[in-house]
């Protein structure tokens, strides 16, 4: 591990196909067993604390994206179109931690969901 996010080495990771229409909760569905996949195939490593990890040959993109980067993601324009209001709900969702926020006469206004259904989270609603 290192002092700078996103920048020691790979352990390991594990590819899925992502679908063209893929919303956040599809993709935080998607990425669960994908996670479980991982953690199955390292569980022994992992436990051997007398070892290091084995590393991938994977590295690191070039950008590296913060919480500010999502908080600006989540903060909409006044003069939004249709289109990007929808690109960027498809890619924040709604949540009890984030949601699409804009500014108007001095306050800021959050989306919130319309739909009373379970909170979800890695793919199983959460009690």
């Amino acid at each position: 591990m290192t002092a700078q996010v996103d920048a020691g080495p790979i352990v390991a990771t594990e590819s899925f196909a992502i679908p063209d229409d893929c919303d956040r909760l599809a993709l935080d569905t998607t990425t669960f067993p994908a996670l479980l996949n991982l953690l199955r195939r390292y569980t022994k490593p992992l436990a051997d604390l007398s070892a290091l990890l084995p590393r991938s040959t994977a590295t690191w993109g070039n950008r590296r994206y913060t919480r500010k980067d999502f908080d600006a993601l989540c903060r909409l324009h006044e003069d939004v179109s249709a289109a990007e209001f929808a690109r960027r709900y498809r890619a924040v969702g709604e949540g009890p931690e984030h949601a699409l926020t804009f500014t108007r006469f001095g306050r800021t206004f959050r989306l919130e969901s319309q739909e009373r259904g379970p909170v979800v989270r890695g793919g199983q609603p959460t009690d």
